[in-house]
């Protein structure tokens, strides 16, 4: 329930960035250090953060549909 509710949140936030800047980039880089400062690998960060990322483009494009 709580990892829905996150994505979520990333759904609002997208569709307020979206018209003006590059959320998937801002939202990459941010998430990246946020899961760096965590003591997660880079590797590990990258894939969690382009899978969340994955995730939120099948959400967009099913409610877009």
């Amino acid at each position: 329930m709580a990892a829905g509710d996150l994505v979520a949140q990333l759904y609002r936030l997208r569709a307020f960035l979206v018209p003006t800047w590059d959320f998937d980039g801002i939202a990459k880089k941010h998430g990246i250090e946020a899961l760096r400062a965590a003591d997660v690998s880079p590797a590990t960060a990258a894939a969690a953060v382009t899978e969340v990322l994955n995730i939120l483009r099948k959400v967009v494009r099913d409610n877009l549909n």
